[in-house]
This record gives C-alpha cells, structure tokens and sequence, in this order.
C-alpha cells in the first residue's frame, strides 16, 4: 500500500462555529492577505513581511504535507458571515521531524474562543491520519493567550528553547489525555459529598506529608476548609456540593458512617 493510499485530504470541514477548507493556488489572495497582517504574523512569522512567492511556495508545501501526510494549512472562515478568520492545521517546522499544530487568526476575531475551536478541529482532523497519537506544537511563551489554548487542550510543556521573543514552549499532546476544559466540565456536572470530622486534626502516618500537600494544610481539616473555600470560588459547582463537619469524630471510616450527621448528609 503507497503512502498517499494511507491519507486523504480533507475536502470540507465543520465545528460548532466554522467551516474550514485546505488552502490551494485558488486562495492565495486571501492566505497572503492573513499571513501580511500585523496580528497573525507577530508570533506565526516572528513579525517578518514575507513577499507574495513566499505564500505560493507555503501553498506548495501544504498541498504536499497533505499528500503524504493527510495534514496541511486549512483556511478558516465563520459559518454565519463567511468571513475570513484565519488559518489553522499543521506544518513542518525547521528542524522538527514530525509536522507541528498552528493557528492564527485576525485580530478581529479574538477573544471570542475560535483559536481553540480551530486548534481542536485541526487535531481531531489529523488523529484520522495514521502518525499522530502525539501531536507537537510550541508558542512564545510572552503569547499568553496561546499558551493557555494549548494547556486548555491538554497539551504539556516538555522543553523551552530560546525563541525570537525570549523562551519558546514546546508542547505535546498525547492520545487520550483530557482537555482541561473536558476535565473541568467533568467535574462541575457531578453532586459531591466532603465530610470531616472535627476531630481529624492529628497526623499519621496515612496523611501524606509531601511538601505540595503541607501547603494545602498541616491536617485533615485544615486541607478540607482549604478546599471548601477554593470550591466556594466556583458558583456552579459549589451549588452541586455538600460539606458537613462531623462533631467529634477523627480519622475513622467506621465513626464517620455510623454518625447521625453523616447520614443526613448524604441521605437526606
């Protein structure tokens, strides 16, 4: 079986609020127009002013990733307006073996979640193609908002180079790993019962006392009021969850369940 036979270029897209295409000699005007923007190229390019032959020869090199890869530039544009958004997909970086996620988009368009919606189109997309159970990317560590659309997907730091704007981020996304978003929603959907006696205030030898956990608090209650207070910082999911103080008892399962107030807690 040839290589090409393995892969197949996307014709169309679709996500909640874009269409995405693969970029081809037909939509030059508008990838030069992107990639000559003040916002897009600030990071994407390190701030260079590229002539019309170099976004020809991008083109060139998308349509032949995808051939062998089944991955290249998508454009983007808004299913409701048809506007241009931006681009999204994935390209070979110097000196990087495997092809790397990117985006970018009009400035216009910011703040408004579309670079995530991109990004995890653009990954969903190549997880149909064989190769890429991890997917890299990197981002200037001084561009904020695209580090924090990477965490948000779910991809982790794994080194820091030096970069055009200081230190460059590089990242990677394993098949499998959550998004945090997912995680968060998760989590915030599900009732939820934290009990403590107050009477668990000692330690043991069953309470880790690793230096991340002492922060959280030298016992049992302190973690747990700890917790109850950071839970309180969350409207949605404090509204989903029941704290009791349980008079008296310790660090005992047994107590716990057999008190009237435990009880009422969780049947009641």
């Amino acid at each position: 079986m040839s290589e090409r036979s393995a892969t197949e270029t996307p014709r169309r897209m679709h996500s909640e609020r874009l269409r995405y295409h693969p970029v081809g000699p037909a939509n030059l005007d508008a990838f030069h127009r992107l990639v000559q923007d003040e916002h897009v190229r600030r990071y994407m390019m390190d701030g260079n002013v590229f002539p019309r032959e170099w976004s020809a020869e991008r083109i060139r090199l998308s349509e032949a990733l995808f051939e062998r890869r089944g991955v290249g530039t998508l454009l983007v544009h808004d299913k409701g307006t048809d506007e241009l958004v931006g681009f999204c997909g994935f390209e070979h970086s110097p000196g990087r073996p495997e092809p790397q996620l990117m985006y970018a988009m009009f400035e216009r368009f910011a703040g408004r979640g579309f670079a995530t919606e991109m990004a995890r189109a653009a990954i969903a997309q190549a997880r149909t193609q064989p190769g890429f159970a991890e997917i890299m990317a990197d981002a200037d560590e001084i561009n904020v908002a695209s580090v924090r659309v990477l965490e948000k997907l779910g991809f982790e730091r794994i080194a820091v180079r030096p970069g055009a704007f200081g230190n460059l981020i590089l990242f990677r996304l394993v098949a499998g790993r959550l998004p945090v978003d997912e995680i968060r929603a998760n989590v915030f959907s599900r009732p939820a019962y934290y009990l403590i006696g107050t009477a668990d205030s000692n330690q043991d030898r069953f309470l880790s006392m690793s230096p991340p956990s002492m922060l959280q608090g030298d016992n049992r209650y302190d973690r747990w009021e700890k917790f109850r207070r950071y839970v309180g910082l969350f409207p949605e999911w404090r509204a989903l969850v029941v704290f009791r103080e349980v008079l008296g008892v310790g660090h005992s399962s047994a107590q716990m369940f057999e008190s009237h107030a435990a009880r009422k807690a969780m049947f009641e």
